[in-house]
Protein backbone atom coordinates (compact mmCIF):
# COMPACT_ATOMS: atom_id res chain seq x y z
CA UNK A 1 0.00 0.00 0.00
CA UNK A 2 1.32 3.53 -0.81
CA UNK A 3 1.70 5.93 1.88
CA UNK A 4 -0.92 9.07 2.25
CA UNK A 5 1.59 11.73 0.77
CA UNK A 6 3.61 9.70 -2.23
CA UNK A 7 2.85 10.04 -5.46
CA UNK A 8 3.29 8.06 -8.28
CA UNK A 9 1.83 7.45 -12.10
CA UNK A 10 0.40 4.89 -14.26
CA UNK A 11 -0.79 4.02 -17.48
CA UNK A 12 -4.55 2.99 -17.42
CA UNK A 13 -7.52 2.36 -19.82
CA UNK A 14 -10.45 3.88 -18.67
CA UNK A 15 -12.87 0.63 -18.75
CA UNK A 16 -15.99 2.67 -16.90
CA UNK A 17 -17.29 5.60 -15.60
CA UNK A 18 -19.08 4.52 -12.30
CA UNK A 19 -20.47 8.17 -11.46
CA UNK A 20 -19.53 11.70 -12.27
CA UNK A 21 -16.40 11.40 -9.91
CA UNK A 22 -15.22 7.95 -10.30
CA UNK A 23 -14.55 5.31 -13.19
CA UNK A 24 -12.88 1.64 -13.27
CA UNK A 25 -9.72 1.40 -14.80
CA UNK A 26 -7.45 -1.11 -16.04
CA UNK A 27 -3.99 -1.17 -14.21
CA UNK A 28 -1.28 -3.17 -14.93
CA UNK A 29 -3.73 -6.27 -15.81
CA UNK A 30 -6.54 -5.47 -13.23
CA UNK A 31 -9.10 -3.27 -12.99
CA UNK A 32 -9.79 -0.94 -10.14
CA UNK A 33 -11.95 1.74 -9.37
CA UNK A 34 -10.24 5.32 -8.88
CA UNK A 35 -11.86 8.60 -7.34
CA UNK A 36 -11.01 12.18 -10.00
CA UNK A 37 -9.20 14.16 -7.30
CA UNK A 38 -10.28 17.78 -7.13
CA UNK A 39 -13.82 17.35 -8.29
CA UNK A 40 -17.42 18.29 -6.49
CA UNK A 41 -20.15 19.28 -7.96
CA UNK A 42 -22.71 22.56 -6.41
CA UNK A 43 -25.14 20.40 -3.98
CA UNK A 44 -28.57 20.05 -5.39
CA UNK A 45 -27.24 20.63 -9.13
CA UNK A 46 -28.34 17.31 -11.04
CA UNK A 47 -27.29 19.31 -14.08
CA UNK A 48 -23.76 19.62 -12.98
CA UNK A 49 -23.42 15.92 -12.23
CA UNK A 50 -25.16 14.83 -15.32
CA UNK A 51 -23.24 16.71 -17.45
CA UNK A 52 -20.08 16.07 -15.49
CA UNK A 53 -20.52 11.98 -15.60
CA UNK A 54 -21.43 12.33 -19.82
CA UNK A 55 -17.87 14.75 -20.31
CA UNK A 56 -15.78 12.06 -18.54
CA UNK A 57 -18.00 8.86 -20.63
CA UNK A 58 -17.02 11.25 -23.49
CA UNK A 59 -13.73 12.24 -23.23
CA UNK A 60 -12.54 9.22 -21.09
CA UNK A 61 -14.12 5.77 -21.49
CA UNK A 62 -12.03 3.34 -23.63
CA UNK A 63 -8.89 5.53 -24.08
CA UNK A 64 -5.37 5.39 -22.50
CA UNK A 65 -4.49 7.79 -19.62
CA UNK A 66 -1.43 8.50 -17.29
CA UNK A 67 -2.67 8.22 -14.26
CA UNK A 68 -1.16 10.25 -11.09
CA UNK A 69 -1.80 8.60 -7.85
CA UNK A 70 -1.74 11.91 -5.85
CA UNK A 71 -2.95 10.18 -2.76
CA UNK A 72 -3.76 6.23 -2.07
CA UNK A 73 -5.21 5.12 1.66
CA UNK A 74 -7.19 1.81 2.28
CA UNK A 75 -8.38 0.68 -0.76
CA UNK A 76 -9.51 4.26 -1.74
CA UNK A 77 -7.07 6.34 -4.69
CA UNK A 78 -7.98 10.07 -5.33
CA UNK A 79 -6.01 10.29 -8.72
CA UNK A 80 -5.40 12.67 -12.03
CA UNK A 81 -5.80 11.51 -14.99
CA UNK A 82 -3.76 13.13 -17.81
CA UNK A 83 -3.45 12.54 -21.58
CA UNK A 84 -0.84 12.27 -23.93
CA UNK A 85 -0.48 16.42 -23.96
CA UNK A 86 -0.32 16.44 -21.01
CA UNK A 87 -3.98 18.34 -19.84
CA UNK A 88 -5.58 16.29 -17.04
CA UNK A 89 -9.10 15.00 -17.29
CA UNK A 90 -10.05 16.59 -13.94
CA UNK A 91 -8.38 20.36 -15.12
CA UNK A 92 -10.30 20.13 -18.15
CA UNK A 93 -13.69 19.25 -16.01
CA UNK A 94 -12.96 22.61 -14.21
CA UNK A 95 -11.85 24.38 -16.93
CA UNK A 96 -15.19 23.91 -18.89
CA UNK A 97 -17.44 24.77 -15.65
CA UNK A 98 -18.11 20.93 -15.35
CA UNK A 99 -17.38 20.86 -11.98
CA UNK A 100 -15.76 22.99 -8.76
CA UNK A 101 -12.44 22.39 -7.38
CA UNK A 102 -12.79 20.45 -3.95
CA UNK A 103 -9.37 19.90 -2.00
CA UNK A 104 -11.27 17.13 0.21
CA UNK A 105 -9.19 14.00 0.54
CA UNK A 106 -6.02 15.73 -1.42
CA UNK A 107 -5.00 19.21 -0.43
CA UNK A 108 -4.21 21.93 -2.72
CA UNK A 109 -3.74 21.56 -6.03
CA UNK A 110 -2.50 25.03 -7.52
CA UNK A 111 -3.28 23.44 -11.38
CA UNK A 112 -6.80 22.80 -10.46
CA UNK A 113 -7.58 26.01 -9.10
CA UNK A 114 -6.58 28.12 -12.06
CA UNK A 115 -8.82 25.80 -14.27
CA UNK A 116 -11.02 26.94 -11.90
CA UNK A 117 -10.37 30.10 -11.73
CA UNK A 118 -10.56 30.14 -15.62
CA UNK A 119 -14.40 29.19 -15.61
CA UNK A 120 -15.22 31.28 -13.00
CA UNK A 121 -14.01 34.88 -14.31
CA UNK A 122 -15.47 33.63 -17.96
CA UNK A 123 -19.02 32.52 -16.24
CA UNK A 124 -18.42 29.26 -17.86
CA UNK A 125 -20.68 26.14 -16.78
CA UNK A 126 -21.88 26.09 -13.49
CA UNK A 127 -19.92 29.28 -12.95
CA UNK A 128 -22.68 30.91 -15.33
CA UNK A 129 -25.51 33.33 -13.60
CA UNK A 130 -27.95 31.67 -15.45
CA UNK A 131 -27.22 28.49 -13.96
CA UNK A 132 -27.16 29.83 -10.47
CA UNK A 133 -30.05 31.59 -10.92
CA UNK A 134 -31.35 28.20 -11.82
CA UNK A 135 -30.49 26.38 -8.56
CA UNK A 136 -31.65 29.08 -6.30
CA UNK A 137 -34.80 28.89 -7.95
CA UNK A 138 -34.89 25.26 -7.81
CA UNK A 139 -33.69 24.84 -4.33
CA UNK A 140 -36.61 27.78 -3.30
CA UNK A 141 -39.47 26.11 -5.32
CA UNK A 142 -38.63 22.77 -4.07
CA UNK A 143 -39.56 23.95 -0.69
CA UNK A 144 -42.36 25.25 -1.90
CA UNK A 145 -44.44 24.44 -4.91
CA UNK A 146 -44.56 21.24 -7.59
CA UNK A 147 -41.56 22.14 -9.76
CA UNK A 148 -42.59 20.70 -12.95
CA UNK A 149 -45.11 23.71 -13.24
CA UNK A 150 -42.59 25.87 -12.53
CA UNK A 151 -41.80 28.23 -15.81
CA UNK A 152 -38.15 28.60 -14.66
CA UNK A 153 -37.83 24.80 -14.89
CA UNK A 154 -40.04 24.57 -18.01
CA UNK A 155 -37.51 27.25 -19.43
CA UNK A 156 -34.44 25.54 -18.13
CA UNK A 157 -35.41 22.02 -19.71
CA UNK A 158 -36.25 23.54 -23.23
CA UNK A 159 -32.79 25.63 -23.47
CA UNK A 160 -31.40 22.23 -22.44
CA UNK A 161 -32.99 20.21 -24.79
CA UNK A 162 -31.18 22.93 -27.82
CA UNK A 163 -28.13 21.88 -25.95
CA UNK A 164 -25.54 23.85 -24.51
CA UNK A 165 -22.83 26.21 -26.60
CA UNK A 166 -19.84 25.26 -24.36
CA UNK A 167 -20.83 21.29 -24.89
CA UNK A 168 -19.05 20.97 -28.13
CA UNK A 169 -16.32 23.61 -27.10
CA UNK A 170 -15.16 20.88 -24.05
CA UNK A 171 -14.62 18.44 -26.59
CA UNK A 172 -11.10 19.35 -27.04
CA UNK A 173 -9.47 15.36 -27.99
CA UNK A 174 -11.13 14.79 -31.05
CA UNK A 175 -14.62 13.87 -29.77
CA UNK A 176 -18.11 13.46 -31.88
CA UNK A 177 -19.25 16.84 -31.43
CA UNK A 178 -22.87 15.68 -32.70
CA UNK A 179 -23.43 13.58 -29.48
CA UNK A 180 -24.71 16.33 -26.99
CA UNK A 181 -24.67 14.25 -24.23
CA UNK A 182 -28.16 14.71 -23.28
Amino acid sequence: MQSLNEERSVRVKVLDVIDESRVRVLEEGRECEVILASIAYPPGDEKSISDGQWMIETVAKGFFFNMEILKEYQDTRYVTLYALGGESVNQLMLRKGYARYSAMGIGFQEAMLEAEKYAKDNRIGIWNSQRELFRNATSTMNKTMDHKKSPVVASYFLQRSRGDGDRADALTWGCDEGDSGT
